[in-house]
């Protein structure tokens, strides 16, 4: 029974390391970012509305800043206070208008299927080696009954 236990705790353990916390994407609507408040983290391909300050004729979207593959996206905000905008990736974002700069991190649409494919294998071969190396351990007959432990 104590087995029966552990493989269920063990699938329940690991439903709740791979779900996925809040909303799908695209059921949410259009979301405020405000500078200077907390924010809600952008999801890619979801439109996000940015509250830029008032007067703002352009806002610069730089994803990944400061990399060697960084994208920059130009919104025309033309003078208003919010500017729609619609993430086409995730990663670091950098949001730059000419009074402010934010950094978010804009998150995935989905759970990526390639990051949780690398954790079931690397979670394989450390739990598949520790067992290997406990049985091995525990089936060896190299020690003979007389040996005296060092205490």
């Amino acid at each position: 029974m104590p087995a029966m236990r552990f493989n269920v705790m063990s699938f329940v353990f690991l439903g709740l390391a791979l779900g996925v916390v809040g909303p799908p994407a695209g059921s949410a609507a259009a979301q405020d970012i405000d500078a200077g408040s907390e924010l809600t983290l952008p999801v890619a391909g979801v439109p996000y509305r940015l509250s830029v300050p008032a007067g703002t004729d352009t806002v610069y979207v730089t994803y990944r800043p400061g990399s060697n593959v960084e994208i920059q996206e130009v919104l025309d905000a033309g003078g208003e206070r919010t500017v729609s905008w619609t993430p086409l990736r995730a990663g670091v974002v950098r949001v730059t208008t000419a009074e402010s700069s934010e950094t978010l991190s804009v998150r995935f649409d989905r759970t990526p299927l390639p990051g949780v494919l690398v954790m079931v294998v690397a979670g394989l071969i450390l739990f598949g080696g520790m067992v290997y190396a406990l049985r091995k351990l525990l089936a060896s007959d190299d020690v003979s009954p007389d040996f005296a432990a060092d205490t």
